[in-house]
């Protein structure tokens, strides 16, 4: 094509003077044979021409030449990238949407787009990537990109609906099991590993108590736990003569499981203060005569394993999935910078953990781009996020099978969307893959490392659950309440806030006398005062407590006889964020 004529300006203008007009071109034929025809363009169009600027309307595969591409469609569609071997390094595409449809711009194959296998464009968005000869890389992004996490209990940390704790292993514990900690925990053969206060004496593969005196205990030492992580100490009575027992927990922060006068078995929840603990069981009353079979401890988490559609606070599951807590240690399951993240066991095809945003809520939602993105890790190349409107869906690439990797969907919702779904799905029968840290925003990105918590989110306990139940405590049971450990993983470590309704009743009032459930120890009357005034009539003050930078909070009993009963503390909703 050929220069026909320049109109408009100096035809030899020096090297400060701007070019304006119109350039018309004509083809080399009509250079060659004198044809007066041309094609006219502004220099905005000329400008557009000499950088390779091209307008898609529908799907499209990039070019060598282009340079500029514009999404220009009111629909979705997408745009595929020239194979990066072929487009060589340093090749460079600035790509930009410019109409109303979502424009997505996909790897050739397995390659690799900003460290997705995509990445979606909103209206008036671009990106600029550029290929290092393998994949390609965004080295300016100019999309929208939301701070605020849509989702509710996104940490995963509220289990209000869990049925249990359950082993590493997502087995309910058992003695001598894969997942068992403690040494000779069924007493096989000897008392080895085991220290017999008083008169505990072994015999014949059980530790056999005769008129032992009050809070002798039966215990080892065990190491290797991981600090702020939960253990269940579990100890079964199985002949009983008279007295009573509890399962321990001894050193560096004491824990003690229910008082048991009967056969039985006694437990323990608490969470690792040091790596090291003493853990067995204790006689409660003086002349204590019964036999101890076994003893056991295992590291335990909150689940959900039964045909049920609940799940973590705010989630849902399919019936035959099972998933549970898992809890961020080194080089673990879950990605750096998390507490917790959400482990999902497919028992069969296409199961999933689920997130739905229906009724007045998706009104927020209609017409609008929204993206989804989360860490997955697994060893198996089929975890993926789905997003499903009730009109159409998206899904992002499946994981790629190498451990920790963030992966993202988006999609512009439909304007008659009849629900809002977002889906982790395992994708493949008998396996295990691990969610973490995930977000929905409003646009078209997130990108990794991204990750907040809503700002002072309050998650509301969708199933009643209490932390203490019908206790009758006494002048002597002042203590911290450390939450994790008394809910059994239901409420997490480190909460800022919890609000409580509350049962208590005094037989023998002699002054103001009650529970204060506080902050700390040193807190004086702040917190929720529980004083009945009226013997044997409850009383149920609700409330909120404010806990310390553990996630704990102080009971402190004001009453000085033991006439107090009845003494309940439920759970109604939970302050994760500050």
């Amino acid at each position: 094509m050929a220069i026909n004529k320049i109109s408009g300006i100096n035809s030899s203008p020096d090297s400060s003077e701007s070019i304006k007009g119109i350039v018309e071109l004509s083809t080399d034929a009509e250079a060659k044979t004198g044809t007066s025809d041309a094609v006219v363009m502004t220099p905005g169009n000329v400008r557009a021409a000499i950088s390779g600027a091209t307008t898609v309307t529908s799907a499209y595969t990039s070019l060598i030449t282009d340079s500029v591409i514009y999404g220009n469609s009111s629909s979705a569609f997408t745009i595929t990238l020239l194979a990066a071997a072929t487009a060589g390094a340093n090749k460079r595409y600035t790509i930009a949407n410019i109409n109303s449809g979502l424009l997505t711009v996909d790897g050739n194959g397995s390659e690799m787009v900003g460290g997705l296998g995509k990445q979606c464009i909103g209206q008036n968005e671009a990106i600029t990537i550029d290929c290092d000869g393998s994949n390609w890389h965004i080295v300016h992004d100019a999309r929208v990109k939301s701070s605020t996490n849509l989702l509710t209990n996104s940490g995963f940390g509220v289990w209000s609906n869990s049925e249990g704790l359950y082993t590493t292993a997502g087995t309910v514990p058992s003695l001598d099991d894969a997942t068992e900690l403690a040494t000779n925990g069924s007493i096989t053969g000897s008392a080895t590993g085991w220290t017999l206060e008083g008169t505990w004496a072994y015999n014949a593969n059980t530790v056999v108590g005769t008129d032992v005196p009050i809070d002798n205990q039966i215990f080892q030492t065990v190491t290797g736990l991981t600090i702020g992580k939960l253990y269940e100490v579990s100890v079964e009575c199985t002949a009983y003569t008279d007295g009573s027992f509890q399962a321990i927990k001894t050193g560096s922060g004491n824990a003690f499981g229910s008082t048991l006068s009967e056969t039985g078995i006694s437990t323990v929840v608490f969470e690792a203060t040091a790596t090291f603990q003493n853990i067995g069981a204790r006689s409660r009353t003086a002349a204590t005569n019964l036999t101890i079979d076994s003893i056991s401890l295992h590291e335990v988490t909150p689940g959900i394993v039964s045909a049920t559609t609940a799940g973590p606070d705010g989630w849902g599951k399919n019936p035959s999935v099972s998933i549970f807590r898992e809890m961020y240690a080194n080089g673990g399951n879950i990605k750096e910078g998390s507490q917790y993240g959400l482990k999902i066991v497919q028992a069969s095809l296409n199961n999933y953990c689920t997130y739905t945003i229906s009724g007045s809520d998706l009104e927020n939602f209609r017409g609008k781009t929204v993206t989804c993105g989360s860490w997955v890790n697994a060893d198996f190349a089929t975890p993926l996020i789905l997003m499903w409107d009730g009109v159409a869906g998206s899904e992002s690439n499946t994981h790629g099978g190498g451990g920790h990797e963030w992966l993202e969907v988006t999609q512009t919702i439909a304007t008659n969307a009849t629900s809002l779904q977002i889906r982790f799905d395992v994708a493949t029968a008998g396996e295990t893959a691990f969610y973490s840290q995930p977000m929905l925003v409003f646009g078209s990105s997130i990108g990794e490392g991204n990750y907040v918590q809503p700002s002072g989110e309050w998650v509301n306990c969708e199933s009643a659950f209490n932390i203490i139940s019908d206790s009758a405590p006494g002048a002597a049971d002042d203590k911290v309440l450390n939450l994790e450990a008394v809910s059994e993983g239901k409420i997490p470590k480190g909460v800022k806030v919890i609000d409580v309704q509350t049962y208590l009743k005094n037989t023998s009032i002699s002054a103001v006398q009650g529970i204060i459930l506080k902050t700390e120890s040193t807190d004086s009357y702040k917190g929720l005062v529980i004083w009945p005034e009226v013997n044997n009539i409850h009383i149920a003050p609700h409330g909120t407590i404010i806990c310390d930078p553990n996630g704990d909070i102080y009971q402190n009993v004001t009453a000085a006889g033991d006439t107090l009963e009845g003494f309940a503390v439920y759970i109604n909703r939970i302050q994760v964020s500050p």
